[in-house]
């Protein structure tokens, strides 16, 4: 229906000036509870076109699910690459010319790559003339998210501790080794899926870990077979796999741990990524480590993909679970001619939204029109995802 929610400037007028404006420090009464009238209609306007369905309501039987932040820190040498990095981010036309600086978005990729690994990002210093001091230890420097995954596997028993083996005591009295689990590491970077694959041959981890790799590189006819040879064969602990090959259509419940060596921009598709092993044919609890390395850009990644969700569940909630919620007026107004409907209430009438929740299998949220709308942002909020702003706040 072109033209339901009318012009970009009518829909600006009627609902986003008024929602933002809600959000100003000096914003009044009047202010606030239009704001919260203005989502409560576009809440309603939009409830006859989204029915949503969660898998906790269909799915009584499907385990649970928990997500955890995994914290890690960059190593001093890390740091030093990265301030490098962050002061040769220019707009200047000569200096990229030159090659004597980089743009805001290449920036933005390297240092998400040195958050990996600052081997990823040796060939960007290098064109951009960075001193060998800083080169040399692009190679040979220690990467703090890499020590953190090996932390992780070996917890998760994947990988062996080198200065402790874990045995433990069978019903006849000898010993056999406790079993482990077996994981999906997601990467947002071909060049970060085959360090990982490195260490997990070389044995840089604790000891070599049996593993495939699933990105790109992989021809489209040989990818199911790889799926189902990871599934039915319990001796490969480990899929690696990029986010955008890997993170929509695959049954991948052979595994029950899922890892995100780093995050999208968009958050629906880390969440499709853990639903190839937390779905139907699951047997058991699966446990998702988002590994975030802290003081850096990827906290903004992260800051930023919570606001989407948190919008997208304000404006998606309880109510799109069925058309019963929908007043019968409302819904006949939508066969109406413009100029004979009724005028839309602007009072949801549902109950306040709830957070989103961190772990657990998940949750749905309730009306919109007793949003907090203190969980809303302001415009100096925003504008820290500017380009510019955004790297100087890293």
């Amino acid at each position: 229906m072109p033209g339901y929610l009318g012009t970009e400037k009518q829909f600006r007028s009627q609902f986003l000036k008024r929602i933002m404006k809600c959000r100003l420090p000096k914003a009044n009464e009047t202010d606030l509870k239009a704001g919260s009238a203005a989502i409560g209609q576009l809440h309603k306007l939009i409830l006859p076109f989204v029915m949503r369905r969660l898998k906790t309501d269909v799915l009584k039987e499907l385990p649970d699910k928990n997500v955890q932040d995994y914290e890690c820190e960059l190593t001093e040498d890390q740091k030093e690459i990265y301030r490098f990095i962050v002061n040769k981010c220019t707009s200047n036309h000569e200096d990229l010319k030159n090659k004597t600086g980089i743009s805001s978005l290449v920036c933005l990729i390297a240092l998400r790559k040195l958050t990996d690994h600052p081997m990823l990002v040796h060939d960007t210093l290098r064109n951009i003339g960075a001193p060998q001091e800083i080169l040399h230890k692009a190679l040979t420097a220690r990467s703090g998210k890499m020590e953190a995954l090996k932390q992780l596997l070996i917890e998760c028993k994947i990988c062996k501790d080198p200065d402790e083996e874990v045995l433990e005591t069978d019903e006849i009295g000898g010993l056999e080794e406790v079993a482990g689990h077996r994981a999906l590491i997601f990467c947002q970077w071909k060049t970060s899926a085959k360090l990982v694959s490195d260490k997990l041959k070389s044995g840089e981890f604790g000891s070599v870990v049996p593993h495939l790799m699933l990105d790109g590189n992989v021809p489209p006819e040989e990818r199911m077979s790889m799926v189902h040879r990871f599934n039915e064969d319990k001796t490969i602990d480990v899929l690696i796999l990029t986010t955008h090959v890997g993170g929509v259509g695959l049954n991948l419940t052979g595994a029950d741990t899922v890892i995100f060596l780093d995050h999208d921009w968009n958050p629906m598709k880390d969440l499709q990524a853990i639903d190839r092993a937390h779905r139907l044919g699951q047997t058991r609890n699966v446990n998702v480590y988002r590994l975030i390395t802290q003081g850096t850009v990827e906290e903004k990644v992260m800051s930023l993909a919570k606001f989407k969700l948190n919008t997208a569940q304000a404006l998606i909630g309880a109510d799109n679970t069925s058309m019963m919620t929908m007043e019968t007026g409302e819904l006949m107004n939508m066969f109406t001619l413009d100029g004979d409907e009724k005028k839309p209430s602007v009072s949801s009438g549902g109950t306040p939204a709830k957070k989103l929740k961190s772990s657990g299998g998940g949750g749905s949220a309730g009306g919109v029109e007793e949003v907090d709308l203190a969980n809303m942002w302001d415009e100096s909020q925003y504008d820290d995802f500017q380009v510019g702003s955004f790297l100087q706040n890293t």
